[in-house]
């Protein structure tokens, strides 16, 4: 459940202080916008796999998580419709357009954080593993930097990627096994 108006306010305060932060916040514009459509280069690229031929299953498999969890989360915001922070306090002044649905949970770190776990799943012992899960956690931090969301929007994102994990795998074994080939 989101929180109540307390805790709201608390975190729309971060919100205005994170926003103050200005350099920290150019820092981070470009990054923010280029991670704004989930492109799956922020993925590929510590695996060393982005650009690389041979790998088209294990791209498939992580666009379709990316599918999987959008649709999932849509749902759960339908069902929660909490307010974005820019719409309780104009002064907060979003890095990217606002969004039309929900901020809670936050999907992109449902969805990053999802693949991470799935990735992780398939290979533990892959030694890009542990950075799939920073670029994931960056990834949906940025979207608080952004203003979009709120931390409990994130936390409530990485908490359904972790019980709709086994739903996920189910459906995606298949594709897991392709992608398996691939690392052999």
């Amino acid at each position: 459940m989101p929180p109540g108006p307390d805790q709201t306010r608390d975190e729309i305060a971060n919100l205005l202080a994170k926003q103050d932060q200005v350099d920290e916040r150019r820092n981070r514009r470009e990054e923010i916008e280029r991670q704004d459509t989930l492109d799956l280069s922020d993925f590929t690229r510590p695996l060393c796999i982005e650009n690389v031929a041979g790998f088209e299953a294990t791209e498939s498999l992580f666009s379709t998580i990316l599918q999987l969890c959008e649709y999932v989360g849509l749902q759960y915001k339908d069902m929660y419709g909490r307010t974005r922070p820019s719409m309780i306090d104009p002064t907060l002044r979003p890095m990217l357009p606002v969004p039309p649905h929900s901020s809670y949970p936050s999907n992109h770190a449902f969805q990053c954080t999802s693949l991470a776990l799935v990735f992780e799943r398939f290979f533990p012992q892959h030694p890009a593993t542990e950075e799939l899960h920073r670029v994931a956690a960056r990834l949906a931090e940025n979207r608080e930097w952004a203003g979009l969301h709120y931390e409990s929007d994130t936390a409530a994102g990485k908490l359904l990627a972790e019980r709709f994990l086994p739903f996920l795998v189910d459906a995606c074994t298949e594709l897991m096994r392709e992608a398996q080939s691939e690392w052999n």
